[in-house]
């Protein structure tokens, strides 16, 4: 019994001792500079092929790509989800798998522009440091 308070104690103290490092750690990538630009010889270095300048740029464009292909996903979700209850015709299993396909599809929708939305405000605020 002791051995696990020791344990649990020493967790919280090398949580809260080291979470300043960490929070420093997930911070410094997203103001770090990559290589922009055109690759003019691409035979002596290696040439970024992302568009991105750094890594807050990435993130945007990487969450950007994602809404783009969710959304229309999430749209060809729930019209499949309708033909679901149109085709259910008043039975309670088919009824019950509809729904649960429009919801999870709403929750993923929903996901999907949080993500983008918390991608957005973490980039605006790294940019504003």
């Amino acid at each position: 019994m002791r051995l696990n308070m020791f344990i649990h104690n020493f967790k919280k103290y090398i949580l809260l001792k080291n979470l300043p490092y960490f929070i420093i750690y997930l911070a410094v990538p997203l103001i770090a500079k990559a290589q922009c630009g055109t690759c003019d010889n691409p035979d002596e270095r290696i040439c970024n092929p992302i568009e991105a300048c750094t890594v807050a740029e990435f993130i945007q464009l990487l969450t950007e790509i994602i809404l783009k292909i969710g959304m229309p996903l999430a749209a060809l979700m729930i019209i499949l989800s309708g033909f679901m209850f149109v085709k259910a015709r008043g039975n309670p299993e088919e009824i019950k798998k509809a729904r649960s396909m429009f919801v999870w599809t709403l929750v993923g929708t929903a996901i999907i522009i949080g993500a983008y939305v918390i991608a957005t405000a973490v980039v605006n605020f790294a940019k504003g440091l």
